[in-house]
This record gives structure tokens, C-alpha cells and sequence, in this order.
């Protein structure tokens, strides 16, 4: 009677396997690296993008403001209409709405990056840092 230690059956097989399990890791591996890079990218567009338009849209605001002084200024003295007042104030609003949705998209761009970056604890210096613009401006 004879007791082999060892059994090659199907070793190569399984070995072929194995090579191809590593294969199609190191695969899915070099995909999910393109994925994240082009996420980081993407969200770093979206948020420099948020980011000009909210600055773009200072002097919207700005010349809002202004056109309602104006109109007020003419209701006063009875050159305008109750109406222009109203819809200085509704384009002053809109300019300010437009404006914080720009800087919302802004906050969600980032939030996104840093948290696919992993760096998601930075977030709280990014509010500071704006937080001591505002002061300043």
C-alpha cells in the first residue's frame, strides 16, 4: 500500500488561479486610483468654479444695493414708482441668493475633496480661514 504526502492534482490550476486573482486585484486597484484621482479633480473644479462665481457675484450684489438707493432715493422724491423700489429689492435679493448658492456649492465641493482625500479634520481651518476674511474685508 502506498500513501502519497503530497498531492500535486490541480496544483497548476490552482496556481493559475491565484495569478489571476492577483492580476485582476492589481487591476482593480490601478482603476480605483483613476477613479479617486479624477473624483479629486472633479470636486477641485467644482469648488474653484463655486468659488469664482460667489466673487464674480460681489459686484452684483454691490451694483444691487446701489440701484436700491437709487430707487429709493427717487420714490422719495417722487420720480419713482412704489414698484421700482420693490423690484430693486427683489434683484437685491436674488443677487444675494444667487450668491449663497454659489458659496453652498463651495462648502459641498470642498467637504467632498477633503473627505476623499482623507483629510477631512481640515475642514474646521478652512471655516476659520474664511471666517477671518470676513472680519477683515
Amino acid at each position: 500500500m502506498s500513501i502519497p504526502l503530497i498531492d500535486n492534482t490541480g496544483r497548476s490550476d490552482r496556481l493559475k488561479a491565484a495569478h489571476s486573482k492577483i492580476t485582476q486585484v492589481n487591476h482593480l486597484k490601478s482603476q480605483a486610483e483613476r477613479d479617486l484621482s479624477l473624483l479629486v479633480e472633479k470636486n477641485w473644479r467644482e469648488a474653484g468654479q463655486a468659488l469664482e462665481e460667489y466673487k464674480g457675484l460681489i459686484s452684483s450684489v454691490e451694483l444691487a444695493k446701489e440701484n436700491l438707493r437709487l430707487r429709493e432715493k427717487a420714490f422719495a422724491q417722487g420720480l419713482s414708482t412704489s414698484l421700482d423700489v420693490i423690484d430693486a429689492e427683489l434683484y437685491v435679493v436674488g443677487a444675494k441668493t444667487q450668491q449663497l448658492s454659489a458659496a453652498y456649492q463651495y462648502v459641498l465641493s470642498l467637504s467632498r475633496l477633503l473627505a476623499v482625500s482623507g483629510q477631512m479634520d481640515d475642514f474646521s481651518t478652512y471655516q476659520r480661514q474664511a471666517a477671518n476674511s470676513e472680519v477683515t474685508s
